[in-house]
């Protein structure tokens, strides 16, 4: 006895799946030769309409439902509803086989990479929080936010949005890691400030970087900082204001 697990491609509660449906047959060289008429009886072994007339001129459809993602069928109880669903024109499309080895290992893989990001917001300074928020939540979240609400913001993003895990994971071997922190830094303790696309110096409103989009703003500004000879200048500048305010 073998169990065939289906999976609707997209997340949902239910899917219903089309039945009756078609399935489309090709020639060795990928051209439609035909286009067969396909439904799911259950207590029927033909999936193909033409056949089961002949058989059941009475035969409906039976409903097939996918719940919470999944469809575990008995290929041995049930063979003709494993042959439907990867003979079905949506196969592959709405839903398709699920390789549960590969799944449980992506699960897991999930996991850790989840437990590695949350550790990392856990354990980060409040600078690096700003940071993180910057690029996660907006530019002027982590300006003007309190560490300790980003923190459990960006936790909460963390435990259901895996994009946010890859994005937390590889801010750590970010090569602008050392620029990001310093903005923000700089932008907490107002040394410079950020309207829109456009930093300037607190101290004298003057234009110090415009980015060209307000939403990457201070990433522009990173890289502004660590590969443009004016803008090393500049980050040598901001250091040594850093360092006067520590002083102060």
């Amino acid at each position: 006895m073998a169990t065939v697990t289906f999976k609707t491609i997209k997340k949902g509660r239910a899917y219903l799946v089309e039945n009756p449906s078609f399935s489309l047959q090709l020639d060795n060289k990928g051209k439609l030769k035909r286009k067969r008429a396909i439904r799911y009886v259950e207590g029927l072994e033909s999936i193909y309409v033409d056949e089961q007339i002949k058989i059941d001129p009475d035969a409906k459809p039976t409903s097939i439902r996918i719940d919470k993602s999944r469809l575990r069928v008995d290929d041995q109880k049930d063979p003709a509803l494993v042959w439907f669903l990867q003979k079905h024109s949506r196969y592959d499309q709405d839903f398709t086989v699920l390789d549960v080895e590969k799944e449980d290992l992506l699960e897991v893989a999930q996991w850790k990479a989840t437990a590695k990001a949350s550790e990392y917001i856990r354990e980060s300074d409040d600078i690096t929080i700003r940071a993180l928020a910057m690029d996660i939540i907006s530019p002027s979240a982590g300006q003007n936010r309190l560490p300790s609400r980003l923190r459990l913001q960006l936790k909460k993003l963390v435990e259901g949005d895996m994009e946010v895990v890859k994005f937390v994971n590889g801010f750590q071997e970010d090569n602008f890691n050392s620029e990001k922190l310093l903005v923000s830094t700089a932008l907490s303790e107002k040394i410079i400030n950020l309207a829109g696309k456009a930093f300037t110096w607190g101290d004298s409103d003057e234009k110090l970087f415009t980015a060209s989009q307000a939403l990457d703003a201070p990433r522009e500004l990173c890289i502004w900082l660590k590969n443009d000879e004016e803008g090393r200048q500049v980050q040598a500048s901001l250091t040594a204001k850093l360092k006067e305010t520590v002083k102060a």
